[in-house]
């Protein structure tokens, strides 16, 4: 399998000259790195901008704005973190969601709102890269509006009742010792 230098690029938000930490308008995709305690994205030279005496194109980012390439493609474009996704079976069931580090399973995965935290696992299931929550102001607002109107819907767990009577209940118990083998 050939080396591919796209998987380690990252997105970010060019800084203001003034403070180097407010994010402007503009986004840049190259190679991440760090000097002096200020962060830098590389965008010409192939992540070797830190070893150049002058650097051709290297841009001061805002480092709140940073998104790693995941790896996954879809339709042939790679996805970033916090990468706005419609995902879903079919296109009756598509959602909107978020994509993130999720710690506890170490994988990159979906949040479907920014309302509530979940997490869902990705699978074969983004059909499109629909915008960035971190590079854009319009598109977090658009993922906002989407999870407020979302938690809207949302209603709590449904009550599932149950009615068994003691004579039920005594087959299900019956069931489970023979398959334990406690009883003939």
């Amino acid at each position: 399998m050939a080396f591919d230098k796209e998987l380690f690029k990252v997105k970010a938000r060019v800084a203001s000259d003034a403070d180097y930490t407010t994010p402007t308008d503009k986004v840049v995709c190259g190679f991440y790195y760090r000097l002096a305690d200020v962060d830098f994205v590389d965008v010409e030279n192939e992540g070797y901008a830190e070893r150049l005496e002058y650097p051709n194109e290297d841009y001061c980012i805002a480092c709140d704005t940073l998104c790693r390439n995941t790896g996954i493609k879809v339709k042939g474009r790679y996805v970033y973190e916090y990468d706005l996704v419609m995902y879903g079976s079919s296109t009756t069931n598509e959602k909107m969601g978020m994509i993130v580090w999720d710690e506890m399973q170490h994988q990159y995965g979906i949040r479907p709102s920014s309302v509530y935290n979940q997490f869902s696992p990705v699978k074969n299931c983004i059909n499109e890269i629909i915008g960035n929550f971190r590079l854009s102001d319009k598109d977090a607002a658009v993922f906002q509006e989407y999870s407020e109107k979302e938690a809207k819907k949302y209603n709590g767990f449904e009550p599932v009742v149950e009615c068994r009577s003691k004579q039920q209940l005594n087959r299900i118990d019956k069931a489970v010792f023979r398959n334990m083998g406690l009883i003939t």
